[in-house]
């Protein structure tokens, strides 16, 4: 929301992340696969939150990144 910084207008991609790749002879955590579903739009703005337009898909586990 506004208190992010999130503005109306702002555009965001929309990902859609994978199962974490974890190292078989280590057990660390090498991270996720990450897919470009979609992308938003803000329409509102309220101090902690936005509401935006999704164009392609998104589920309530997607992950928006900034667009410049």
């Amino acid at each position: 929301g506004a208190e992010s910084g999130v503005k109306v207008g702002d555009r965001f991609a929309v990902f859609s992340i994978g199962e974490a790749l974890i190292d078989p002879v280590t057990g660390a955590n090498l991270g996720a696969e990450e897919k470009q579903t979609g992308t938003a739009a803000v329409t509102d703005v309220q101090p902690k939150f936005a509401i935006a337009t999704v164009t392609g898909t998104a589920d309530a586990k997607a992950v928006l990144k900034r667009l410049p």
